[in-house]
């Protein structure tokens, strides 16, 4: 017998949503994928400098801000870096002028449960358990290429954080850690993964924000202006923004 889609059944078996633990900061894609829910789980992918650890740091000071615990793992920036793109982001100030002064113990970012501690005997170990988390709270893994055998075997892991835990999960790779051309292994990531975003910077100084796979909604290209001097990507004038197609 096939299934008939009918209002009736939809009310009276719903999917509830996820609830939204914080907004992007980017208003179109917010839009489209109603901000960063619990339970998600995004991969950030670009080239080098398209601004991976950028958006990460966006997503991640968003949930600190709304009050999720974050946990974030090194990975090929310094703490100093990640603690003055923080810094940059939060106090909305350059990144050079972050970089030569020391993180206020009053900014936001300051109170998470952040491991700002380097651990390179992590990056050596397939025994993905060694990172338990407990409880909703953001869990980040800038570059997780650097991991051995990350695709097959953290994102189980963090599958299982964010449905157990309702845990949003962020992670970075470089673009072509994600094989997309090779079907088993891109599925591997579309399984694992809610949204998957590939950043591509364009010559007029904007940002193309592929959404290649969202496991709620449409797939979309969103335009984005990457200010990385204040740590962030922000939502393009309207002027500056391409013309629709006719």
């Amino acid at each position: 017998m096939l299934f008939s889609f009918t209002a009736q059944r939809y009310l009276a078996d719903p999917t509830p949503p996820a609830p939204v633990l914080a907004p992007t900061g980017i208003d179109d894609l917010d839009h489209v994928v109603g901000g960063v829910h619990a339970g998600d789980v995004w991969i950030i992918a670009g080239p080098a400098r398209s601004g991976r650890t950028t958006l990460c740091v966006q997503l991640a000071a968003a949930l600190g801000r709304a009050g999720t615990p974050v946990r974030y793992f090194l990975g090929r920036d310094s703490i100093r870096e990640t603690a003055a793109r923080l810094s940059a982001h939060t106090r909305s100030e350059r990144l050079r002028e972050a970089r030569r002064s020391s993180p206020a113990t009053d900014e936001p970012w300051s109170t998470w449960a952040l491991d700002f501690v380097p651990q390179p005997e992590l990056l050596h170990t397939e025994e993905w358990d060694v990172l338990p988390v407990g409880g909703p709270c953001c869990l980040v893994i800038d570059d997780l290429d650097l991991w051995r055998g990350a695709p097959t075997d953290f994102l189980d892991l963090a599958r299982s954080h964010a449905s157990g835990d309702g845990c949003a999960v962020i992670i970075t790779i470089p673009l072509h850690e994600l094989h997309v051309g090779n079907p088993e292994t891109w599925q591997r990531w579309v399984r694992g993964a809610d949204i998957i975003v590939s950043l591509n910077p364009r010559s007029d100084g904007l940002t193309n924000i592929e959404l290649l796979s969202h496991r709620a909604g449409p797939f979309a290209t969103i335009e984005a202006h990457g200010n990385f001097e204040r740590a962030r990507f922000e939502t393009p004038p309207r002027t500056e923004r391409s013309r629709p197609p006719a």
